[in-house]
């Protein structure tokens, strides 16, 4: 790719953040969505339902951290499998902008098939800033066990070196058991304090999670009963401090979850949460969180209805307690399928903040419309408030 222009892509949807960590965006540019299995680390299961260690992030290439583009020089990609491996490389050359110097960016992955259910690889990420000695390197290895089709175990590791400050550790294990009655999943996620990754997202750092969760599946002895599927169960997150010895974040759940036959979901849950705060945060405009430990509950429930129907639609509200107030969160939206060719969507959000300082609320309106003229012909529209 030489030049590379990336102003056919979507907007990204926006998120309103009431924490005090980055929010996630997903890639959205083509040029890097094409094979990305190639350049995956661990499960992509855990890393879809888990956003606190991903090992490459590829909206760090040609984006600054506020979301803008950076002009991309050009790059390459070569992925595939030869003679029993899987390879991915990828390298692009960013341009000066703005005061930001423009630096290189690389990405290489190989993995080998050792056995029918055993892989092992190996990765490397790296940033060199053009013009200067300032650079970050993260190289690491990874092993993924399927000893059954109902069984997947991972772990990784990898370690950072940055110019000016000293290197450090981070990993992740865990496994997934899904049968016909069960669902469970346990890890264990560790980042090193002063562990540095330009190619990855890493939202906290100087952190252990212990985490997991256990669903009980029940079916209906009938295939014509209304509902198809029930399941109950139990989520953790355990996390402390890198050295595993000072308690920082808990968070526990109970979850109920009802399938219909006709593909509607009704999903609820009440969350449990610890947080031990080092320093205060703001929230919304300017209202402030102190350093302090805070103990807080809150419940939420959310449907949707079979998607494939002409109409179709959703519903959620959240509501409880949130560090030293309250917090309401409530959402709708409406699809109408036309026919195969056209489908349009609209969605609300509102999210009410209530703490003695004052109040806060946002709102978050969205409208799509997909039309597609011809298997090569479409017309996307996405607008947002």
């Amino acid at each position: 790719s030489y030049r590379t222009d990336f102003s056919q892509v979507e907007a990204d949807e926006q998120q309103i953040n009431l924490t005090r960590f980055s929010l996630f965006f997903p890639e959205k540019r083509q040029f890097f969505l094409e094979n990305p299995a190639s350049f995956q680390v661990g499960l992509s299961a855990v890393e879809t339902q888990r956003r606190d260690l991903v090992p490459f992030f590829s909206r760090r290439i040609g984006l600054s951290a506020s979301g803008q583009p950076i002009p991309v020089i050009g790059g390459l990609r070569l992925t595939g499998r030869p003679a029993g491996y899987g390879l991915g490389l990828l390298t692009m050359q960013t341009d000066s902008v703005a005061g930001v110097q423009g630096a290189n960016y690389t990405a290489a992955r190989v993995r080998r098939d050792v056995t029918s259910t055993t892989s092992l690889g190996g990765f490397y990420f790296g940033r060199e800033t053009t013009g200067s000695a300032s650079f970050n390197r993260v190289t690491g290895l990874d092993l993924r066990l399927v000893p059954t089709p109902a069984l997947e175990i991972e772990a990784f590791a990898m370690r950072s070196e940055t110019d000016g400050s000293a290197g450090d550790w981070a990993g992740r294990t865990s496994f997934r058991a899904d049968t016909n009655a069960h669902r469970t999943r346990l890890g264990l996620v560790h980042i090193g304090d002063a562990f540095r990754h330009d190619l990855g997202f890493v939202p906290r750092r100087g952190i252990a999670t212990l985490f997991g969760a256990y669903e009980r599946v029940l079916r209906p002895a009938s295939t014509r009963a209304l509902m198809r599927e029930h399941t109950i169960g139990v989520e953790f997150d355990a996390t402390s401090d890198d050295r595993y010895d000072r308690s920082l974040t808990r968070v526990g759940a109970l979850t109920y979850g009802l399938q219909f036959r006709d593909g509607a979901v009704l999903n609820a849950r009440v969350n449990s949460t610890y947080e031990h705060l080092d320093a205060p945060f703001t929230v919304g405009a300017g209202l402030r969180i102190e350093a302090g430990e805070y103990a807080f509950e809150n419940v939420g429930i959310d449907y949707r209805s079979d998607q494939s129907s002409r109409i179709s639609g959703n519903a959620s509200i959240e509501a409880g307690e949130y560090w030293t107030g309250s917090q309401r969160v409530t959402s709708g939206g409406l699809r109408f399928r036309l026919n195969e060719h056209v489908a349009a969507s609209a969605n609300l959000t509102r999210n009410v903040i209530d703490l003695p300082e004052g109040t806060f609320a946002a709102n978050l309106a969205r409208f799509r419309l997909d039309w597609s003229f011809t298997p090569r012909m479409f017309l996307n529209a996405f607008v947002q408030y």
